[in-house]
């Protein structure tokens, strides 16, 4: 039996371990909901991760994968020239592909996404905790993320949004820690995640504005907190506007008018985080002392990202704009939480208040969730899904030995064939000069496969060969004289269609 003195220390331990350290057990209820988060987050990611169709962006980038594989780089053209977009992305998952992969289910090709969509989840709380010093911010910032369908639909393609989005993220965080620290090992490290984030995808390149901006500001002004309230970083704004607004007439560079794709689409799917970004960021400037620096830098990435992307980037996705989507859901939780505090609601993790926050952020940000698993995820309407699968099925189990397959898309031909065909060629950016130039170099530089060069050509094909032809209603759109042909000749039938609008696909015999 204990000795009263061993019971004595029994009990004085227990309630020291659960009264004296309750505190702590409350600090680290964030970090195990976290940890639970990430893993019913991971099963939405991973759900039938395999049964959609690859579309024509991801077979990019699975094609650069396999050339990876064959060659050891990513080959572009005959004359081995480089596939630079995207080329880091190319070797995760071709590292990924080494352990089989199969096009009608090309899941493996997509896990580098579903990583960094995870990872993304915990980037964003460290980026919340460091920026607000503010666990609720950093919790509530990354369950939205984690549940954001946007986020989710992205971490399932073989494509490298979220590592771009992911290591983004991680460079902001090292550009304001040698803001705030002036040590320059952060500034390289910032540097170093940049660059592996240009290497993940080139539209990066769009964020380099923002940065020059905030380093010139920081050169000359230095990290200063009285800064806003002198409104010299306001002054300092409007400088860096005109100035990002008269860089064509000094560098005689071209300007874009992509606006009127971005704006429509921001105001009509994202409305309301948009009001509530733009009133957080006001509210977080001009009435909120202790966070008004760290705003106001959130702001100035996201504003001038946003003006190089309507401007300076020829062409305009919509998916462009994903990388900065967890900055601005940052700063709307920061806003909401703002106005309990300043309406003296308290928000302990145990109180009636916390639950009529965590209820708010729930409604309001309800249309942008996804909280139930399901197989097929739309993306945005500029990001065409056919279901290319079911269509290159129909011809693996139909096509004989001499029939010939002819496509706008002779990579997802290679891929799913293991034959690349005969390219009808069209213009991706939907602009004539590029078109022209794919005619006078005679081949498709992805996949080095020869073009239908003219009408003459198709038609002799469709009159003396055997075969198939691919085409989507974006490829449809683009090649009109030639469906034209396609549909009004005799040989020609219709044996496959499915879905609507950009997600239209048909496939002919003759």
């Amino acid at each position: 039996m204990f000795a009263i003195q061993d019971k004595k220390k029994i009990i004085k331990e227990f309630f020291e371990f659960t009264v004296l350290n309750r505190k702590n057990i409350y600090k680290q209820v964030f970090v195990i909901l976290i940890f639970f988060l990430a893993l019913y987050s991971l099963f939405l990611r991973l759900y039938s991760l395999g049964e959609q169709s690859l579309w024509i962006d991801e077979g990019y980038s699975i094609n650069s994968a396999q050339s990876i594989l064959e060659e050891g780089h990513p080959i572009f053209d005959p004359e081995g020239g480089t596939y630079n977009s995207g080329v880091l992305t190319g070797y995760l998952i071709s590292f990924f592909m080494n352990f089989g992969f199969n096009p009608f289910n090309p899941w493996v090709a997509r896990l580098p996404s579903v990583f960094f969509g995870i990872a993304i989840i915990f980037a964003v709380y460290f980026l919340g905790l460091k920026f607000f010093k503010n666990k609720d911010i950093a919790f509530w910032s990354s369950l939205i993320i984690a549940f954001s369908e946007w986020e989710i639909a992205w971490s399932r393609q073989a494509r490298g949004q979220t590592a771009l989005q992911f290591f983004i993220i991680i460079a902001v965080y090292f550009l304001w820690q040698g803001l705030k620290k002036h040590k320059p090992f952060y500034f390289i490290l910032f540097c170093l995640f940049f660059i592996i984030a240009h290497l993940c995808h080139p539209i990066a390149i769009a964020f380099v504005p923002s940065f020059i901006i905030i380093l010139t500001g920081y050169i000359f002004f230095g990290f200063n907190k009285h800064l806003l309230n002198k409104l010299t970083a306001w002054l300092f704004i409007v400088v860096a506007i005109i100035g990002i607004n008269i860089m064509p007439i000094i560098f005689n560079t071209e300007t874009y008018y992509n606006a009127y794709t971005y704006l429509p689409y921001i105001f009509k799917y994202f409305l309301s985080l948009v009001l509530i970004f733009l009133i957080g960021t006001a509210w977080g400037i001009f009435f909120d002392k202790n966070n008004s620096w760290v705003v106001f830098f959130i702001f100035t990435i996201i504003f001038f990202f946003l003006i190089t992307v309507i401007k300076y980037i020829p062409l305009a996705h919509i998916r462009y704009l994903f990388p900065i989507f967890p900055l601005v859901i940052i700063i709307a939780i920061y806003f909401i939480y703002s106005i309990f505090q300043k309406l003296h609601l308290p928000l302990k993790f145990n109180s009636l208040n916390y639950i009529l926050f965590a209820l708010i952020l729930i409604v309001f940000f309800f249309d942008y969730l996804n909280l139930f698993p399901i197989k097929h995820y739309a993306l945005e309407y500029d990001s065409p899904q056919p279901n290319f699968k079911e269509a290159y099925y129909l011809l693996k189990q139909n096509k004989r030995g001499n029939d010939i397959v002819i496509s706008p898309y002779s990579h997802l031909s290679k891929i799913y064939l293991g034959e690349k065909g005969i390219s009808l060629p069209i213009s991706l950016s939907g602009k004539k000069e590029d078109l022209e130039n794919i005619i006078i170099k005679g081949f498709d530089s992805f996949t080095k496969t020869e073009i239908i060069k003219n009408d003459e050509s198709l038609i002799d094909l469709l009159n003396n060969k055997n075969g198939f032809i691919v085409l989507d209603k974006m490829s449809v759109i683009r090649i009109e004289k030639q469906f034209k042909i396609i549909r009004n000749h005799p040989r020609v039938q219709e044996i496959y269609t499915s879905g609507k609008g950009l997600n239209r696909i048909w496939v002919y015999q003759f």
